[in-house]
Formats: structure tokens, sequence, C-alpha cells
């Protein structure tokens, strides 16, 4: 099981995050970083904030190591995400407005857990 962790990539990762993260380490629970609206910044501003985003989760026993870079507007990282939770469903995830294009709504079942 994965708790996806969506982060907007134009600000990287909060202090609300952190604590997050935190919550998520001591309690065991492996999440995902998933980087959203990265349409809205540049290449190499993203390309910071990925690799900000694998220097703190280096800091963090439950991270999973890969950070996904998506896009609903421009549909990039949406086949990884999809991958990623076709892994796992059905299980709690932290939903995004790409679920709709994941076509994820239609699998979901009354015991997931949807957070938006």
């Amino acid at each position: 099981k994965r708790v996806f962790l969506l982060i907007d990539s134009r600000h990287g990762i909060k202090k609300v995050d952190e604590e997050t993260m935190e919550l998520l380490d001591k309690a065991a629970v492996t999440y995902q970083i998933v980087l959203t609206k990265t349409d809205k910044i540049s290449a190499k501003a993203l390309a910071n904030t990925i690799k900000r985003t694998e220097e703190i989760i280096k800091k963090h026993g439950a991270a999973y190591v890969d950070v996904l870079a998506t896009s609903s507007e421009k549909n990039r990282g949406l086949n990884e995400l999809k991958a990623e939770m076709d892994q796992r469903l059905p299980i709690p995830f932290i939903g995004c407005t790409a679920c709709k294009e994941l076509k994820l709504k239609s699998r979901l079942k009354k015991t997931d857990v949807v957070l938006v």
C-alpha cells in the first residue's frame, strides 16, 4: 500500500507537507510524492523542484524514492501515475483533479478514501 501525496510544483514541499510526511513516517505508511501542475512552471524550475524534493525525501524513511511529475492539462506523467495507482487500488489515496482523466472514479469503492 502507498499514499500518493500531491505537491503543487509551483510551490514545492511546504511546512504542512513536511508535517504530513512526518506523520506518515511515524505511522510507517509508505508514500510517494506526486508533483502537480508541472505545466505551470519552466523545465528548469521543474528540474530544480524535483531535485529539492528528492533531497527532502531522503530524510524521510517512509517516502518512496521516485518522484512523479504530472500535468493534467498537458496530460504529462498521468500514465505513470495511473500505472502506480493501478498496482495498488483499491486502497485509500489522496486524489487529484486528474482522477477523471485517469478513469479512477468508476473503480472506486465506497470504502476508498479520496481527499481533494
